[in-house]
């Protein structure tokens, strides 16, 4: 069976995204462009600054969205907060926030298919948890990541996130396991204080190198 460095089984995973499965791609050349839509040019610190914003904003906001009208509405406010950091002329409409949406597209980080195959022909289930909307399972589908997965359970699809031990609940249930044989890979302090409050393991990434480190073949 595999286990953690420390020699706790692990049976079953639970993985953040951002960071360790997926990264963002830059966004700046595509927001520069945006922006050039409405007769405006910023340079790309200005850019960069807005974003900075606009990211505090929304990993203050996404676990409220719990519907797709609440996410709409977080979307609209995120874009128009780079409209007003930026300092754009006109009001921000639809077409302008689904510019920004485009904006932010994200890639599989390496090594992570290879892995998540070892570890899927080993028969060790996966589910993602990770502070995100509820759109996240829409990304991994669209990255190909999905077919590895029992299910994905985001902070804006359960109303709390990381490290509130309540996002890993639905996690196990899809695991079908206790958290005494569960273990979760993340990257952030929010990661590792969540999985102890929940009883589950901790690893770090990469998830490159993690069937290696718990003894998958």
């Amino acid at each position: 069976m595999p286990t953690t460095p420390d020699g706790r089984p692990v049976r079953g995973l639970t993985i953040d995204a951002m960071g360790c499965l997926v990264t963002l791609d830059d966004p700046v050349p595509r927001l520069r462009a945006l922006v050039a839509t409405t007769g405006e040019h910023r340079d790309d610190a200005a850019l960069r600054a807005a974003l900075r914003i606009e990211i505090a904003h929304y990993k203050a906001h996404h676990a409220g969205a719990g519907d797709d009208a609440a996410l709409r509405v977080l979307q609209h406010e995120c874009a128009a907060l780079v409209a007003r950091e930026l300092d754009l002329p006109g009001p921000v409409d639809d077409a302008f926030v689904d510019g920004f949406l485009d904006c932010l597209r994200f890639s599989v980080l390496p090594g992570v298919v290879p892995a998540l195959e070892r570890l899927r022909a080993a028969g060790v289930p996966m589910v993602v948890v990770s502070n995100w909307d509820r759109g996240l399972p829409v990304h991994l589908e669209d990255l190909g990541l999905s077919p590895f997965f029992a299910g994905v359970v985001t902070s804006g699809g359960v109303g709390v996130g990381k490290p509130d031990p309540r996002i890993f609940a639905p996690a196990l249930e899809l695991l079908g396991l206790p958290a005494s044989v569960a273990a979760h890979l993340g990257d952030e302090d929010v990661d590792r204080d969540g999985a102890a409050a929940a009883g589950l393991a901790y690893l770090e990434p990469p998830v490159a190198t993690l069937p290696d480190r718990i003894g998958v073949g």
